[in-house]
């Protein structure tokens, strides 16, 4: 056999010490073998340094999440609560790992079978609002964490019974004193009950003419109303009433009772021609309108109730405003069927002496408020308009909204001054301001002299208001404030 040969790497020789390799062998001399155990040995020991310096243990690294440990349920408040569950928790220990979301599921059998409401979502919750669920049912809840390392055993878990659906809760019943009975018919107010988790279907109403001995039933199929006209009464018979609302669950229970009485003889009919609207044929019944701003026919405030009555005495149900069936309707304004002068005693002047009524102190005409009702002209003429105020609304109307519309209006002589209020003045002869309201077929003479925004017929108009067919010849001053 040869000899062995030995190579020296002497650049080297410092670090790595000689290794013999025997002619035609692949064998690494034992010499190899230890070096690579103490470098396996060198790389543990610094590993094992680094964790300790940050603070990570060997058993930590890598573990999952710790388990939820405070999971709740519970019904939402309010309405909300018949399909409603509210959830609640605490985020759990990632060990080491950011959480990376959560996975939750609801069961309906006590937690024999599961269903996954959501799964990797919502890394930072710790609340969950489980919707459109199904009144009057127990719901089992559990949830865990997950992060990069894997999944957390399931948390505590929870239960909650969503609200049973039930009948609706009773209303109150009354017969208004806004409104004026008939000799044939009774008018009906009530307050929307609880519906309790179900949408209203509609009422029944009963009527009793014997004190509540025996009764006499009608379905509202109109689940909306909030009022009713009773007709076809007997004049001078009292009626006593109840009414109930009724949902998908059934029928709620009765009201309160309310009684009336019908007149003995037929009221006054104030719309004679039956287009809905009241007619005015004097002063008295054109300043009534003050305590009926949105033209229906009851008045505004029960405090007004016997001013109004003192110039429409005698009215009936809805002021004799009917619908196409003829039941007694809420009317939608005002016309005039008259025209109408303050100049009293017709001197043609407005004074104290001769034209009392009206006069007040200096202070004349006090404008109509916000109106929101129809009022026609038909082509009659208000004459010898006269105010002297210090008001933010100045003219026969004081504003017209979005609903109101003046048609038909002539205003002929008008005397009109008003000063500077603070917030602004907006005067005109028929209407002081017209927000988003219309006026057609109007016209103006007269002198005003005024504050603010100034207008022959219309102070200022807002809003994409409409002003449309008419004219003005007022000599309007204005003093620029």
């Amino acid at each position: 056999m040869a000899p062995s040969a030995t190579y020296a790497h002497r650049s080297l020789s410092s670090l790595r010490p000689s290794v013999s390799v025997i002619k035609g062998s692949n064998r690494v001399a034992p010499q190899r073998r230890k070096v690579a155990a103490s470098f396996v040995a060198l790389l543990t020991v610094l590993l094992v340094g680094a964790a300790a310096l940050f603070g990570v243990s060997a058993e930590a690294q890598g573990s999952s999440p710790d388990a939820v440990s405070d999971l709740s349920a519970s019904a939402a408040s309010g309405d909300a609560g018949y399909t409603q569950v509210n959830l609640a928790w605490s985020p759990p220990s990632g060990n080491g790992s950011a959480l990376t979301g959560y996975t939750l599921q609801r069961s309906v059998d006590s937690g024999t079978t599961w269903t996954t409401v959501f799964s990797g979502a919502g890394r930072w919750a710790q609340s969950y609002q489980d919707k459109n669920l199904t009144s009057g049912t127990t719901y089992t809840y559990r949830i865990r964490a997950s992060n990069s390392a894997g999944q957390a055993p399931w948390s505590n878990t929870a239960s909650v019974t969503t609200r049973s659906l039930m009948t609706p809760g009773r209303a109150t019943l009354a017969i208004p004193e806004s409104r004026p009975v008939g000799a044939r018919e009774l008018p009906l107010e009530w307050s929307a009950p609880d519906p309790r988790g179900s949408v209203l279907t509609g009422y029944t109403l009963r009527r009793s003419a014997d004190s509540g001995t025996t009764w006499t039933e009608s379905n509202i199929d109109d689940a909306t109303a909030l009022s009713y006209w009773d007709t076809g009464l007997t004049p001078g018979a009292t009626y006593t009433y109840q009414i109930r609302a009724v949902n998908s669950v059934g029928a709620g229970a009765w009201s309160n009772t309310a009684s009336g009485t019908t007149r003995t003889t037929e009221p006054a009919d104030y719309d004679t021609d039956d287009d809905g609207l009241i007619e005015v044929d004097s002063l008295a019944r054109l300043n009534a309108i003050r305590w009926d701003l949105d033209g229906d026919g009851a008045v505004d405030s029960l405090d007004n109730a016997a001013r109004y009555a003192a110039a429409f005495h005698e009215r009936g149900a809805a002021m004799g405003c009917r619908d196409a069936d003829q039941v007694p309707g809420p009317c939608k304004g005002y016309e005039l069927t008259a025209d109408l002068d303050f100049d009293e005693n017709g001197d043609g002047s407005i004074t104290q002496a001769g034209d009392p009524t009206y006069w007040d102190g200096g202070k004349g005409w006090n404008p109509l408020g916000t109106y929101s009702g129809v009022f026609r002209g038909n082509g009659h003429r208000i004459s010898h308009l006269y105010i002297n105020r210090s008001t933010a609304k100045v003219g026969l109307f004081g504003k017209l909204t979005s609903n109101g519309a003046l048609s038909g209006v002539g205003l002929a002589d008008v005397h009109i001054a008003a000063g500077y209020v603070y917030g602004g003045v907006s005067t005109g002869a028929l209407v002081g301001e017209v927000d988003a309201g219309r006026v057609t077929a109007s016209y103006s003479t007269g002198t005003i002299n005024a504050a603010g925004d100034v207008g022959g017929l219309v102070g200022v108009a807002r809003n994409r208001a409409t002003i449309t067919a008419s004219h003005s010849t007022v000599d309007v001053v204005s003093s620029g404030h």
